[in-house]
């Protein structure tokens, strides 16, 4: 079991290289209303999820993880986003 919950806590860093570039590209293409909405969203589910933990099945925790990790790359890359359409160059 602590191994799982090493593996829930490592899962945000490690996602992060990964959606920085689709969560750009979402944010970029579809504005920042959708996608801090669908960042909120998966940040929501990814959370309810990992609530629901089975002793002896680690499927939902760390399925929550992964979740909340790529929503929580949503949320952070929207600073970024705003200050590109509020200050453009």
């Amino acid at each position: 079991m602590p191994e799982v919950i090493t593996l829930i806590v490592l899962l945000g860093p490690i996602m992060h290289p990964f959606m920085a570039t689709p969560c750009n590209w979402i944010l970029d293409r579809f504005g920042v209303r959708i996608g801090c909405s669908f960042g909120g969203l998966l940040l929501v589910l990814g959370v309810w999820a990992r609530t629901n933990l089975i002793v002896g099945n680690p499927f939902w925790p760390i399925l929550g993880a992964i979740l909340a990790a790529m929503g929580n790359v949503f949320i952070l890359s929207s600073p970024s986003a705003f200050a590109l359409k509020w200050f453009p160059s």
